[in-house]
């Protein structure tokens, strides 16, 4: 049965809602997040933005690396161009 993961996480790198993730700020606009029951293979990881405040602007990015069944690192940005905290969901499926 495939698990499902997902949730929003504030810029300051707590979890305003969601469930099956830990998530930790390590940096400005850098982010760890860790599964609470790992996968048993590697899942499909997907984040966005999300405005939460007033904080956003359409240019913002985010990036998801370093996908593992155990947990994942989540990267978000101002305008593309540098490191900057955002409000982001994130969903993570898979076996």
């Amino acid at each position: 049965m495939a698990q499902q993961i997902y949730g929003i996480v504030t810029a300051d790198g707590k979890k305003n809602s969601g469930s099956g993730f830990s998530v930790s700020r390590d940096e400005e606009g850098k982010y760890s997040i860790t599964w609470d029951n790992q996968f048993a293979q590697t899942p499909g990881v997907a984040a966005t933005i999300v405005r939460l405040s007033d904080q956003w602007y359409p240019t913002d990015g985010v990036d998801v690396g370093n996908v593992t069944n155990a947990g994942c690192m989540v990267f978000t940005m101002k305008s593309n161009s540098y490191s900057e905290d955002r409000d982001f969901s994130i969903i993570a499926i898979g076996d």
